[in-house]
């Protein structure tokens, strides 16, 4: 997640530099190449580097894990808890997403440049990165999902309407600390409800639940993108979409309950089992 979100601060740094307003279709040519450059050395690090690794969250085989994916994506959507966790999280994510696309046209509205808006969506990330691995080792560490979980989800709603005010000042400078307080409680919004998640659902497996909130929060972008197209972009409706979206997803995790299944059955499995008590 963290190269994800690094690819993302670079691709709003390099994208402004190589093509801006007035840019010639040979000018897009060359990010477009450059981007798939980009990817395919992606691609060919995660096969260098993983070609040979073990799974470490490999478990013996049982007759529950032997299950079919259609198997247990009908156990996932049967659970009511994570159904509100996944829609919770998928709508918070797609709204940071959705938020992304539309940056350029609310930003330069009020009088910020191309490049402006680049620096902010760098800052906005590479603060985020941050707070991604702070989130998340509070997180697993006191084992409180949903109340980090409430207050990333719920500090986004509080960054959006700082970022907004800032806008309306037309000072880059709050602009630039008003991007960093919203990309710090917003990134973790793609990152901890993932651990929540499999938490929740154990024993199912992660990449499971992982990937459905990962391809939903991509594919929901779409439906707020849509609905301010409708409104012609108008930087006012654009943002209070995405804020209304934000206090929708606030109040779904707020329904979850924490049924921490996997923290449960690693601390069973250290009681009973004998090897763990020194016993042969």
């Amino acid at each position: 997640m963290s190269s994800f979100l690094i690819g993302q601060a670079a691709s709003y740094s390099i994208s402004t530099q190589i093509v801006s307003p007035g840019a010639s279709k040979l000018d897009v040519g060359y990010l477009m190449m450059l981007e798939a450059s980009i990817c395919g050395l992606a691609l060919l690090s995660v096969i260098i580097l993983f070609k040979d690794k073990a799974d470490s969250n490999i478990v013996l085989i049982t007759d529950h894990n032997r299950r079919t994916v259609k198997e247990e994506l009908i156990d996932l959507f049967k659970d009511w808890n994570f159904v509100i966790l996944f829609s919770s999280s998928f709508i918070s994510a797609g709204t940071g997403n959705y938020f992304a696309v539309i940056m350029e046209v609310v930003v330069t509205e009020h009088g910020f440049s191309s490049k402006e808006v680049s620096y902010i969506g760098v800052i906005s990330i590479c603060t985020g990165i941050a707070s991604c691995i702070l989130f998340s080792f509070i997180a697993s560490s006191t084992q409180k999902f949903k109340l980090v979980c409430l207050c990333t989800t719920g500090g986004t709603v509080i960054g959006y309407i700082i970022l907004y005010l800032s806008l309306t000042s037309g000072n880059f400078l709050y602009l630039a600390l008003a991007s960093m307080i919203y990309g710090f409680v917003l990134m973790p919004c793609y990152t901890v409800p993932l651990e929540y998640a499999c938490e929740i659902t154990f024993p199912i497996r992660e990449n499971l639940t992982s990937g459905l909130i990962n391809c939903f929060g991509q594919v929901f972008a779409l439906i707020p993108v849509a609905i301010a197209y409708m409104f012609n972009n108008e930087p006012h409706k654009s943002m209070a979409i995405g804020f209304f979206l934000q206090i929708f997803a606030f109040f779904l995790m707020l329904g979850t309950k924490e049924d921490l299944k996997r923290r449960d059955e690693e601390y069973y499995k250290k009681i009973v089992d004998p090897g763990t008590l020194g016993i042969n």
